[in-house]
């Protein structure tokens, strides 16, 4: 869902490639996520990876509350936001970079 408050309207190809999830992993949690009405699923039907993915009213309430979750696992890490973030980047290009390498 956070990529989704980041990117809403991104097909499944995008989401699988930002979470490191082939769209086979993806596609029965975003049904899941359809049934519950937090997400829309839109596109052509023949290609499940060309489904337009988008955030459906509940799905953006949850932001809220997501914000709250994310703020406490943050501060039980003992590192500031900017840290976090270049955390991040760094773990995103050493997985890449794995990927190449195999």
């Amino acid at each position: 869902m956070s990529l989704l408050w980041e990117h809403d309207g991104i097909t499944l190809r995008a989401v699988a490639e930002r979470v490191f999830l082939d769209s086979a992993t993806l596609t029965p949690l975003l049904k899941r996520l359809e049934a519950a009405g937090r997400v829309n699923r839109s596109g052509e039907s023949t290609d499940e990876r060309r489904v337009l993915i988008t955030r459906d009213e509940d799905g953006r309430a949850l932001k809220a509350a997501a914000a709250i979750i994310s703020t406490t696992a943050l501060r039980a890490t003992g590192i500031n936001r900017q840290s976090f973030g270049q955390l991040r980047a760094d773990l995103i290009r050493l997985r890449r970079s794995l990927d190449i390498a195999s």
